[in-house]
């Protein structure tokens, strides 16, 4: 038990990690930040501090074409986390099961969940501002 808390001291040491959990380290590579930017809310001298200074406009374009902004954004995800989330959204299945059929871990069903949401969240989003077509 010394030598490996010893070598685990040492190691953590050479790689220069500071002691702390996993949220420690990872806030070390990706610094913290509001979702959004101060100056869109109104400020102590306005009539409603704290509020928005004028609502934020619609995710997706309302002409009709979501469903197909959406089906380009789900053909670019990996095979598997497509599987994943037409299982949980679209299926409804419950997470344990989708862990079953897919020979899965549940965290690697989690991970794959959330890294698929947060990819078709950030195509969404470039669909929205016109910085991409489906």
């Amino acid at each position: 038990m010394k030598a490996w808390l010893s070598r685990a001291v040492a190691n953590t040491v050479v790689r220069g990690e500071e002691p702390g959990n996993r949220v420690a380290r990872w806030s070390r590579w990706f610094p913290t930040r509001p979702a959004v930017d101060e100056a869109e809310f109104q400020g102590d001298d306005d009539p409603y501090p704290g509020h928005w200074r004028e609502f934020p406009a619609p995710w997706l374009p309302t002409d009709g074409t979501e469903g197909q902004h959406l089906a380009a954004a789900m053909d670019e995800l990996p095979a598997p986390w497509r599987e994943v989330v037409r299982q949980r959204d679209v299926a409804g299945r419950a997470p344990a099961e989708i862990s079953t059929v897919l020979g899965i871990t549940a965290g690697q069903e989690r991970a794959m969940l959330n890294r698929a949401r947060a990819f078709l969240w950030a195509r969404l989003a470039r669909y929205r501002t016109g910085n991409s077509t489906p």
